[in-house]
């Protein structure tokens, strides 16, 4: 009945006109050109950027245009086959090999006819931001490390949004038989064999980038053995008298054959008894 109109015996009126109405199952499903399919790292993945062509078994039906996040859409993720819910950071699908992720889009009843599908396959490419520099420290600002210790390292990488801050340690010259843990970054002097200087390097490669520093730290000679090169001025005492070691030189030998004075030591006894005809004087170092 038209809007406002009025009967004057008050009935209602009816019109009526045929439709028809036939079963359509989905035949094809593609992604439409010209959708978002790449992100840079760190952004969110939209799929509702992704468009669907749906084609119909019925030709009398035009492919239709559906957003990728339409109900009656299901998206996967090849890494955990995990319904997506719409928005996923780029961070979550990113690992060290790979910068494609596939994800699979199906829609609709899958038609009976042969070769038929709804099932669209696409891959999504995360940009990644490469590392552009690394700056290497060591702990406290050590520039050195003594035999038998240890020293940590860590590395920062720019820019900070990196997609990878990880970097790999080695070490780059030097023969005095020090290692670094490739993955923490901690060199050991527990096995060194001579002093000398050797390049820590902490290296980042990714998607044909390499970036690497190297930054120097020293080992130095070690202790090997003592000997009192001059004794002290007095070296007689009566019982219960107090060690007075003034004039007493300490000459140690260190690794690398070199001597040299020390007045790092400490003595055994310092107070006299009539048994003591000797007084031992010790100097503590890395162990040879």
């Amino acid at each position: 009945t038209p809007e406002g109109t009025t009967f004057a015996d008050g009935a209602t009126r009816t019109v009526s006109f045929t439709v028809t109405v036939v079963e359509a199952k989905v035949k094809s499903l593609t992604v439409k050109d010209g959708s978002q399919v790449t992100y840079a790292f760190g952004t969110e993945v939209e799929a509702l950027n992704i468009t669907l062509v749906v084609g119909y078994d019925n030709t009398a039906l035009p492919d239709e245009e559906i957003a990728a996040t339409t109900n009656g859409v299901t998206i996967t993720c090849e890494d955990n086959a995990v319904v997506w819910n719409s928005l996923v950071s780029a961070s979550d699908f990113i690992n060290a090999e790979s910068v494609s992720k596939t994800l699979k889009f199906s829609y609709g009843t899958k038609s009976s006819e042969e070769g038929a599908s709804n099932e669209v396959t696409q891959f999504v490419t995360i940009t990644p931001v490469p590392v552009t520099s690394i700056t290497i420290s060591a702990a406290g600002g050590a520039t050195s490390v003594e035999k038998v210790s240890t020293l940590a390292f860590t590395a920062t990488v720019e820019p900070e949004n990196a997609t990878i801050q990880t970097v790999t340690w080695s070490i780059e010259a030097g023969s005095t038989g020090a290692t670094i843990d490739s993955l923490t970054g901690v060199l050991s002097a527990a096995s060194v064999t001579a002093a000398g200087t050797v390049k820590v390097k902490a290296t980042s490669s990714r998607w044909n980038t390499v970036v690497s520093e190297e930054t120097a730290i020293t080992i130095p000679a070690w202790i090997t053995g003592i000997s009192v090169t001059t004794n002290p001025t007095k070296t007689e005492y009566l019982k219960g008298g107090t060690l007075d070691t003034a004039g007493m030189v300490v000459t140690a030998t260190y690794s690398d054959s070199t001597t040299a004075e020390t007045t790092d030591y400490t003595v055994g006894t310092t107070t006299l008894s009539a048994a003591d005809n000797s007084v031992v004087v010790t100097v503590t170092s890395p162990k040879d």
